[in-house]
């Protein structure tokens, strides 16, 4: 069964406690996508983007103001999760910065790439379902959602 999750495109200000934050998930994998969503979901937030790849992920950074951005390391339409990370800090750098979540299952050597390229923590797969949602809170502090499942 498909799930669809709605986002509300275009500015939106910090200050307004109404909207939840904009959430853009990248990966690869139908299986790990869906696994996000479901996750991000059952937290309370609803605001989600999906991206295939890197490109997809920068793009879409680009034109929607994201609150939190999850990244792998690998694509399929090349490049790595630490050049993507270079490019969209560079894009948030007059916004105001995003936090960056750099994940795979390439432990040790892709959590020097992201940090490298400035990602704000780096979380290993397989993981724990609370420890990634208590990263996701301590990044997105102000953020209000709609319930507090794990």
């Amino acid at each position: 069964m498909s799930e669809t999750y709605e986002v509300r495109l275009g500015d939106h200000s910090a200050n307004d406690e109404r909207l939840q934050p904009v959430i853009l998930i990248e990966h690869c994998d139908p299986d790990m996508m869906h696994l996000y969503q479901r996750l991000f979901h059952d937290w309370g937030y609803n605001n989600l983007l999906s991206a295939h790849d890197h490109a997809e992920a920068v793009s879409l950074a680009e034109r929607v103001h994201c609150d939190l951005i999850v990244l792998d390391i690998i694509s399929p339409g090349g490049g790595m999760g630490n050049d993507a990370t270079r490019a969209i800090k560079a894009i948030y750098e007059d916004r105001g910065g995003v936090p960056i979540i750099g994940t795979s299952t390439w432990s040790e050597r892709a959590e020097e790439l992201f940090m490298e390229a400035g990602a704000d923590i780096f979380v290993p797969f397989p993981f724990r379902n609370d420890e990634l949602r208590d990263v996701v809170q301590r990044l997105l502090p102000h953020a209000h959602t709609t319930t507090s499942r794990s």
